[in-house]
């Protein structure tokens, strides 16, 4: 980590707190079990569901919490204070802020922070992890899991909107969905996977599909997992079963995973490549279907395949004979925020 971390100096509401907060751990670049880890080598009692729903919430979080989480995020004694001392100076206007006259019952004090407590307490919904992994945080307005049509499918976390960009390296930023009957809508029916940020992971070799290269000349690989943008890729719903995956990979034009006609020689994933970002390729909408039950391996959360909407193209490996390319998903931290729109094109 070049950049020094987000200060919270000018915030002044416990909602803009939390929101530098979760900037905070964004810039860290750790996992909710990889804070948890490293507060308890510090020291320090910090479980990652307690942080999860603490930076979930628009409440103030305890001191205590707060301090471990700050360390945990390798930032120095005087950050520590510094983040400890703004929180003290929110719960103090929030306490002396007047209280406007009610009739009736005895009025409470208005705007004054819920402190949450320190110790473990019951989430507002559950928090499936990986190992090692934790969910994506999804994008503002994010769908909420359709009951039981994704069981089975993929183990993943709908985290609730982010209000804050953080001014976080190169994040993208957000920019308003064009209109567009591809495009996902507020009230179109959320797909069978939630919306956010994903690894691909290869079946069998266990490897992870990156994208390489300068705008305009990227190309898919498979590559060991690692912590890499080029291995982050966000999937966005486009209605009728499909769904539009753009790369993690911030300058330019981010690009978008598709499916040629033709696979092109020399390339290491067959028919799957990256074009631009438009709305009018229809080989960049992408089926995702379960495979088999009796197809899965025990050590695979998912086992899905992939196809594309134009003409039920199969995402091929290697050759052009190898079958369609299984995988699964995991989900990974997100950048802040889900990549630009397609284009209008």
């Amino acid at each position: 980590m070049t950049q020094l971390p987000p200060t919270p100096r000018d915030v002044r509401t416990a909602e803009e707190y939390v929101g530098k907060a979760r900037c905070l751990k964004a810039w860290s670049g750790y996992s909710y079990r990889e804070l948890s880890r490293r507060a308890a080598a510090n020291g320090d009692h910090l479980p990652s569901s307690t942080l999860a729903t603490a930076l979930r919430r628009a409440s103030l979080p305890g001191e205590r919490l707060v301090a471990a989480f700050v360390r945990a995020c390798g930032c120095d004694a005087a950050t520590v204070e510094e983040w400890t001392a703004v929180r003290r100076r929110i719960a103090m206007e929030a306490e002396n802020r007047p209280v406007p006259p009610d009739d009736g019952a005895a009025p409470a004090p208005a705007g004054r922070p819920v402190e949450e407590p320190f110790g473990p307490q019951r989430p507002r919904m559950h928090l499936p992890e990986e190992d090692g992994r934790e969910t994506a945080a999804g994008p503002p307005g994010g769908r909420a899991r359709a009951p039981g049509r994704r069981r089975g499918l993929i183990r993943f976390l709908a985290v609730g909107a982010v209000t804050l960009v953080c001014a976080v390296g190169s994040a993208p930023q957000l920019s308003r969905p064009p209109a567009g009957r591809h495009m996902p809508e507020a009230r179109r029916p959320a797909g069978p996977l939630a919306d956010g940020w994903y690894r691909i992971h290869t079946v069998p070799d266990d490897h992870c599909l990156e994208v390489t290269g300068p705008p305009g000349g990227r190309t898919v690989h498979g590559r060991e997992c690692g912590r890499r943008a080029g291995q982050r890729f966000y999937f966005e719903y486009a209605g009728d079963g499909a769904y539009r995956i753009r790369s993690g990979l911030s300058g330019g034009d981010l690009g978008c995973l598709a499916v040629a006609a033709a696979p092109p020689a020399g390339t290491a994933w067959g028919d799957l490549r990256v074009r631009a970002c438009t709305r009018t390729d229809p080989g960049q909408l992408l089926h995702l279907e379960v495979v088999p039950e009796h197809r899965r391996h025990h050590w695979l959360p998912s086992r899905l395949r992939m196809r594309s909407a134009a003409g039920r193209l199969a995402v091929r490996a290697t050759r052009p004979d190898g079958g369609a390319l299984d995988f699964y998903l995991t989900d990974v931290e997100s950048p802040t925020a889900p990549p630009g729109r397609a284009d209008a094109r």
